[in-house]
């Protein structure tokens, strides 16, 4: 057992406890954002992305209200061209499609805009001035849009104190089980674990899982051809975490927006999916791939929270800050380089990990070479996985866990921290004890959705091949027979098969889900 294993239960009284401790935590997720800024890490959900997503859905359609409220938004700031017009119509033109990136796809073109038009109409703020102005922006365009929503909590300067149970409160969910991750075009689902969960088990849990989240059928988006539209992370800037995300509790554990946790994001992982799929000439099935894809954002982003869950038990013994100088004196000094432990070493874990490896068909020894063909095209940090310069890996988790322990870099190993004190041991703390969200695109959503059969053609299928139906039972389930005389219970959804059900008939069929509702809409 790991010598720095703690019981989880003492977590959150040595949360509240630790909040009386001055430098620990950061004071609102805003200021965790910005300092993500500077380091030029990968954005999680910029405020410009936020904005263009708020911008597009509310008022495409109705340049009229917009016009409006970017004129009292911009007379009410003191824009420095003292010119609203000009920001309304700069605003409206971006949404429409115009500006000055017709190279780059549309929804980083707008954001980047965005950027741009702020700068331009706030000069004198500088940068991280005018993100300032963007947020109020969006902030105040939420409020309208909903005055009480929750999501408000934290906005601004409002410092995270208080019970801690109120940060910990679930985020309300819709009846499918997901949530819109407020001002993005993002739904998110808590099941991220239980996806996690279905690796370990034989069969198709996992994608049917995803499946069921999702509303898609894999099959189905595959042969449609569209997953070439969705674009590629730029590897160079975001590396794995271009695929997901950590966002720390010592910074989002009280945010209503963006609540702390581990993220994996479907789009981007399907992208990525497709193009593996395509690299190795369709070797393994797709669904394989993006199952060993899956658990390697999965597996990085949980040493992400290893590093931070390490920094935060050496808080509960010393009673001073560990985490935020670590984050702020070295990380920041050695963001997009090689000397970027903290994802050199999520890196190194994925490639050693009998966590990826033994839950794949895929061979052990292609797993390891496919994917070091990837992360060899990766950004600064993420690519140099073997730690070279600091003579390895072990030394490299060596030396990670003595920045932690003392808020700064130490050359010298002889300085160096044992293995008994670095984050890689925290692997034996219960991965459960992170939240963990899959997110995807309504975007996503509304392209692959799967629409199951109409009840009444797939009855005449049914019928078509020696079935019979008993419909004597409740209005809306129904006892299908088939010819050899095995029943499935079939519930009807609004004219529609329920999906369950479709499934059910397809194991009889010994076919997919897919397959089967193509011989259904083709009989």
């Amino acid at each position: 057992m790991s010598a720095t294993k703690k019981s989880s239960k003492t977590f959150l009284p040595e949360y509240e406890v630790l909040h009386r401790v001055p430098e620990v935590f950061w004071g609102n997720e805003n200021e965790y954002e910005n300092l993500v800024k500077e380091q030029g890490l990968p954005p999680f959900l910029s405020v410009y992305h936020r904005l263009a997503t708020v911008l597009v859905r509310r008022y495409h359609n109705d340049p009229e209200e917009l016009h409006r409220l970017c004129d009292e938004f911009a007379e009410g700031h003191g824009s420095a061209q003292n010119n609203p017009q000009y920001f309304r119509e700069r605003i409206f033109e971006s949404i429409q499609g115009g500006g000055e990136h017709p190279d780059l796809p549309a929804p980083i073109s707008l954001e980047k805009r965005l950027e741009e038009i702020f700068n331009r109409c706030w000069p004198t703020l500088g940068l991280h001035g005018s993100d300032e102005i963007a947020r109020q922006f969006l902030d105040w365009l939420n409020d309208l849009h909903s005055p009480d929503n929750p999501a408000t909590f934290m906005n601004g300067e409002r410092e995270v104190r208080g019970s801690v149970g109120r940060g910990f409160e679930p985020l309300p969910e819709g009846d499918d089980g997901t949530f819109p991750l407020e001002g993005t075009d993002y739904l998110i689902t808590r099941r991220l674990h239980g996806f996690y969960a279905a690796t370990k088990r034989s069969g198709t849990d996992f994608i049917d899982g995803i499946e069921e989240a999702m509303g898609i059928n894999i099959e189905e988006l595959i042969e449609s051809g569209k997953l070439t539209g969705v674009g590629l992370p730029n590897w160079e800037a975001t590396g794995t975490d271009g695929c997901g995300a950590y966002l720390p509790f010592h910074a989002f554990a009280f945010s209503r927006k963006t609540p702390w946790g581990i993220y994996i994001f479907a789009d981007q992982l399907f992208a990525w999916t497709a193009s593996v799929w395509l690299k190795t000439g369709k070797k393994y099935s797709f669904e394989t791939v993006f199952e060993l894809l899956f658990l390697v954002v999965y597996r990085h982003e949980m040493f992400h929270y290893h590093v931070e869950r390490h920094a935060f038990m050496l808080e509960v013994s010393n009673r001073q800050p560990h985490y935020r100088p670590y984050v702020e004196k070295v990380r920041a000094l050695v963001s997009n380089t090689e000397q970027w432990l903290e994802e050199s070493l999520a890196q190194a874990v994925v490639l050693k990990s009998r966590f990826v490896k033994g839950k794949t068909t895929i061979s052990a020894k292609e797993v390891k070479e496919l994917l070091r063909a990837e992360f060899a095209t990766f950004g600064n940090g993420y690519k140099h996985f073997d730690c070279k310069w600091t003579g390895g890996v072990a030394q490299g988790h060596r030396r990670l866990g003595t920045q932690i322990a003392r808020g700064m870099d130490v050359v010298s190993s002889l300085e160096w921290v044992t293995d008994l004190s670095i984050p890689k041991t925290e692997y034996t703390s219960d991965f459960a004890g992170v939240p963990g969200y899959l997110a995807w695109t309504q975007t996503m959503k509304s392209q692959f959705q799967f629409q199951p059969p109409k009840m009444q053609k797939t009855e005449r299928f049914w019928r078509s091949l020696g079935g019979q139906i008993d419909k004597k039972t409740a209005s809306s389930h129904e006892r299908w027979t088939d010819k050899e005389g095995t029943n499935v219970q079939v519930v009807n959804r609004d004219g529609d098969i329920d999906l369950n059900s479709l499934k059910k008939m397809a194991k009889l069929f010994n076919t997919s889900t897919y397959q089967l509702k193509k011989r259904i809409q083709g009989f």
